[in-house]
């Protein structure tokens, strides 16, 4: 709001245009569960009404309305999943900034005012993230040692254990693992290029985890067919990136390893590691190898309480 008011003359019509441009391109935005893309009230009033309120209501692209009064402790399941949709909105719109900096949104702005379209924004954004990113870390295949067994865990919530702020903390994930597919990309990039016969195909990588995580896989690259070396398939790739070095378990979700089993050999993952420092890669060919061991690491627990005021009188008292 301060730099489109500094800026340019009609703020609330500027305001308008970008938040209509994003409502019109993000694909993440749905109108289930009480989401929209509709104006904002943010309280009429007078003496906190300011011209950076009506801005903050000008420039809403997605929100969801809470009654305070209603909301119960028993919400907060609800309160939980509606953050991880609204991050996966976050995910997916940060993913189309110029850059990740003050300049880069005011960039990004900018290119928007002056009617330049999602699909060029898309690829002068990933272009220029990738550039910046490889200016500080270059990802590089990591060398071939002896490791003990690795370890797969099986996404779930992690139980409560200290008090912790969930929503940085998935921010700065989202932040990490956006890189790393970054990083990916670009590697294949430069893989596919080194190849008469995959050159052609460089330009062709789909970062299809920037429209949502439902795929189960980030990345659509190409290889050679092992069975044909003159035919090119693609491969799946899901990226996992960590900060600890390249035998610290990862996540999985379901649908990641239920796309896994589906494809087959054309699913890899692409394991980003030590990427504080200087990142690494390790690939996974085959993730039902022997020598990664898969496991679940929480419980989940179907029923109804009979005694929950919540539930009772709404089933049978021998419903399960």
């Amino acid at each position: 709001y301060t730099y489109v008011n500094k800026k340019y003359k009609n703020t609330k019509l500027t305001l308008g245009k970008i938040a209509r441009f994003w409502q019109g391109n993000l694909s993440t935005l749905t109108s289930e569960n009480g989401f929209t893309i509709d104006p904002i009230n943010l309280g009429r009033e007078e003496s906190r009404y300011t011209n950076l309120v009506k801005g903050y209501e000008s420039c809403n692209i997605y929100s969801k309305y809470y009654d305070i009064k209603d909301l119960e402790e028993t919400d907060n399941d609800l309160l939980s999943q509606d953050l991880l949709q609204m991050l996966t909105v976050f995910k997916e719109l940060k993913g189309h900034l110029m850059l990740d900096d003050k300049k880069g949104i005011e960039a990004t702005i900018d290119f928007i005012i002056n009617n330049g379209t999602f699909n060029e924004l898309s690829e002068k954004a990933k272009s220029e993230k990738i550039f910046e990113i490889e200016k500080k870390r270059k990802l590089v295949l990591g060398k071939e040692e002896t490791h003990s067994r690795n370890s797969v865990v099986k996404e779930e919530k992690a139980p409560y254990i200290t008090k912790r702020d969930y929503a940085k903390e998935a921010i700065r994930n989202t932040e990490k693992g956006l890189q790393g597919e970054y990083l990916v990309i670009n590697y294949e990039r430069e893989r596919l290029m080194k190849n008469t016969i995959t050159k052609s195909y460089a330009d062709k990588i789909t970062h299809v985890s920037e429209s949502g995580d439902g795929h189960g896989y980030d990345i659509i690259s190409y290889d050679i067919n092992p069975d044909a070396s003159n035919e090119v398939i693609e491969i799946y790739i899901e990226v996992k990136t960590t900060t600890g070095n390249r035998d610290a378990p990862f996540y999985l979700s379901d649908n990641e390893l239920n796309v896994a089993r589906i494809k087959g050999e054309l699913y890899k993952i692409y394991r980003v590691y030590d990427y504080n420092t200087a990142p690494k890669l390790k690939i996974i060919d085959n993730l039902f190898d022997e020598t990664l061991e898969i496991k679940p690491i929480n419980y989940i627990v179907k029923g109804v309480n009979q005694n929950d005021k919540h539930t009772k009188n709404q089933l049978p008292k021998n419903t399960i």
